[in-house]
C-alpha cells in the first residue's frame, strides 16, 4: 500500500482522506427532526438502544426516520446508559457492558459512542483496561469517543485501542461556543472548513482519520451542508464502522 492512497468504499482511490461525520442524536430540544432527507453525503448519529429508548423513538417517529437513507445508527453515550466509563465504578463497569453488548447485538448495532474526559486518559493502563471491557465483545467492533472538556474535541484525533481494537476520538466539533444556532457564521464554519482541508493525506497514520461532531442544538442541516459542500476533492465521508475498519487495517501502530 502507497502512502498516498486509501480506502474508498468499494474502491481504491489515491489521495484521499477518511472522514466521519458524526451528529449527536438528531432531535432537537422540542423534539424536531434537525437533519432531514439527508441523501447526498454519509452521516452518522448516536441514539439510545434500550427497548424504551430508540424502538419507541423509531415507531413514535417512523416518518421521520425513513426520511433520510444516508442515516447510520451507532450505540448512545456510553452504551446501556449515559456514563462515563473512566471514572465508572470498575467493580460495575464488567455489567454495564456485558448490558451493552447485549443491547447493541438486539439493535444490529456495532460502534460504541463513549464520553469521558481527556484528563482521565493519562492513565494508560487504566484506559485500555476500560475500553477492553466493551472491545472484548465479538460485537462490539470499536468506538467513536467524546473527550471533554473541549465541547468533545479534547481528544484531538488520537486513537486508542484496546484488544486490537481502535478508539477514535473527535477530532473536530461543529459545536458553537455559545450553544446558540443564530451565532453560527460563514465565517465560523470556514474556519472547520480550513482546519479539515489542510489535515494530510496519511491513510497508515492516525493524522489521515478524522471524527468530525455535529451537535444538533447549535448546527441546521444547512450550516453541514455548508460545510460538506467546501471540503476538498482529497476528503471522503465514510461511516463510522468504516472509519474504524480503515483505521484497523491501514493505521502502523508503534
Amino acid at each position: 500500500m502507497e502512502n498516498d492512497t486509501v480506502y474508498r468504499v468499494g474502491q481504491i482511490e489515491r489521495g484521499e482522506r477518511s472522514l466521519a461525520v458524526f451528529a449527536q442524536g438528531i432531535l432537537n430540544r422540542k423534539g424536531k427532526r434537525v437533519f432531514v432527507d439527508i441523501d447526498n453525503f454519509k452521516l452518522y448519529v448516536d441514539e439510545p438502544m434500550t427497548e424504551v429508548g430508540l424502538w419507541q423513538l423509531i415507531e413514535e417517529n417512523a416518518g421521520m426516520f425513513a426520511g433520510s437513507k444516508q442515516d447510520y445508527f451507532i450505540s448512545g453515550v456510553s452504551g446501556i446508559g449515559y456514563a462515563n466509563c473512566l471514572s465508572y465504578p470498575r467493580e460495575h463497569l464488567d455489567k454495564f457492558t456485558e448490558l451493552t453488548s447485549q443491547a447493541m447485538r438486539d439493535s444490529d448495532l456495532r460502534v460504541v459512542c463513549l464520553l469521558d474526559n481527556i484528563a482521565l486518559t493519562q492513565n494508560k493502563e487504566s484506559t485500555r483496561d476500560r475500553l477492553s471491557s466493551y472491545a472484548k465483545f465479538d460485537n462490539i467492533d470499536g468506538g467513536i469517543w467524546e473527550l471533554d472538556p473541549d465541547r468533545y474535541g479534547s481528544g484531538h484525533g488520537k486513537i486508542f485501542y484496546a484488544c486490537g481494537k481502535p478508539f477514535a476520538s473527535v477530532r473536530f466539533t461543529m459545536w458553537h461556543p455559545s450553544c446558540r444556532e443564530e451565532c453560527v457564521t460563514h465565517e465560523w464554519l470556514d474556519g472547520i472548513v480550513r482546519d479539515i482541508n489542510a489535515m494530510p493525506v496519511a491513510p497508515d497514520r492516525e493524522e489521515g482519520y478524522s471524527v468530525i461532531n455535529v451537535h444538533p442544538w447549535t448546527m441546521s442541516i444547512e450550516s453541514l451542508d455548508y460545510v460538506v459542500s467546501r471540503l476538498s476533492d482529497h476528503v471522503e465521508l465514510v461511516y463510522a464502522d468504516e472509519l474504524l475498519r480503515l483505521i484497523k487495517e491501514n493505521v502502523k501502530r508503534s
